[in-house]
C-alpha cells in the first residue's frame, strides 16, 4: 500500500503575509502624503526674503509688479525662468538672473541698458535716455555725469532709437566728451546730426557713419586744435577762424 504524502496547507499563511504587505504600503503612502501636505502647509517652504540688486532706474516696485511675486508666497509656486521671462518685459532690463535658496530666499540681479544720453523738457523735466532707446525719468534727480545732452529730438523722431544704440556701442570716454547732440537732416543724410564736445569741437556726422568714425575723431581731437569737424564719406576739419580753409583728413 502506497504512503500518501502531505504538504502543509500555506494558502492562507501566504493569502495573509500579501495582505498584511499591502496594508503596510496603504499606511506608508498615506503617511507620506500627510507628511508632504504638513511640509507644504507650513511656513517653512514660504519666501520670506527678496533680495534685489543691480537696478537704478526701474525701482523695487516695478520688479515686484512685474514678478508678480511677493514675502509670504509658496517658494515652489514659481520656477526662476519664469520668473526671468516676466522680468524681461520691462523694457530698461537688459538681462536678469533669478536664484533661489532653500528656506525662503529669493534673489533677483538685473542688468539695465546703460544710460547713454539725457534730455530736458521746457518745463526742464530730466529724461534718461538708455542705450535701447527707453526714457526713464529722473524724477527730480541730479544730471547725468559725462553724457551728451539730446537737443531737438521729438518723440515723432524715428532716428532717436537709432542714436541711442550708436552712443551705447562707442567707447565711454569718448561718450563722456560729447556734450549735445542736435538733428541736422538733410534730403540726402536723413539722419545726420552735430555734436558738441568737451573738448571744444562742433561735428558733423550721421549716425549711420558713427561707428566707423568714430577712432577718426578720437585721433582728431587728440591732435588737432579745436573747430569744426566734418565726418561723412569724407572727412573734413576746420579751424573756428573765420573763412579759414577746410583741411581733408581722408
Amino acid at each position: 500500500m502506497t504512503e500518501q504524502k502531505k504538504f502543509p496547507k500555506l494558502k492562507q499563511a501566504q493569502a495573509g503575509k500579501k495582505s498584511s504587505r499591502k496594508l503596510l504600503v496603504i499606511l506608508l503612502t498615506f503617511f507620506v502624503a500627510l507628511l508632504v501636505i504638513l511640509f507644504f502647509k507650513s511656513t517653512i517652504t514660504e519666501i520670506n526674503e527678496i533680495q534685489i540688486s543691480g537696478n537704478e532706474y526701474v525701482t523695487d516696485l516695478q520688479i515686484g509688479q512685474a514678478s508678480q511675486i511677493n514675502v509670504g508666497d509658496h517658494f515652489f509656486s514659481v520656477s526662476s525662468n519664469t520668473l526671468e521671462r516676466r522680468l524681461k518685459q520691462i523694457k530698461s532690463i537688459k538681462s536678469v538672473k533669478v536664484s533661489k535658496k532653500f528656506p525662503g530666499e529669493l534673489s533677483i540681479q538685473i542688468h539695465e541698458y546703460k544710460a547713454v544720453a539725457m534730455q530736458i523738457s521746457t518745463e526742464g523735466l530730466k529724461t534718461v535716455l538708455l542705450a535701447n532707446g527707453t526714457k526713464i525719468p529722473l524724477n527730480g534727480k541730479g544730471a547725468l555725469v559725462n553724457k551728451p545732452i539730446l537737443t531737438g529730438w521729438t518723440d515723432e523722431n524715428t532716428w532717436t532709437i537709432e542714436l541711442c544704440k550708436v552712443l551705447g556701442e562707442i567707447p565711454a570716454d569718448m561718450l563722456a566728451d560729447i556734450s549735445e547732440i542736435k538733428p541736422d537732416p538733410t534730403a540726402v543724410y536723413p539722419d545726420k546730426m552735430k555734436m558738441y564736445t568737451r573738448s571744444q569741437f562742433e561735428v558733423t556726422t550721421t549716425i549711420g557713419y558713427l561707428p566707423e568714425k568714430i577712432e577718426y575723431m578720437r585721433a582728431i581731437i587728440a591732435e588737432e586744435e579745436p573747430g569744426f569737424l566734418t565726418m561723412l564719406e569724407a572727412n573734413y576739419r576746420a579751424p573756428y577762424e573765420k573763412d579759414a580753409p577746410a583741411e581733408i583728413i581722408e
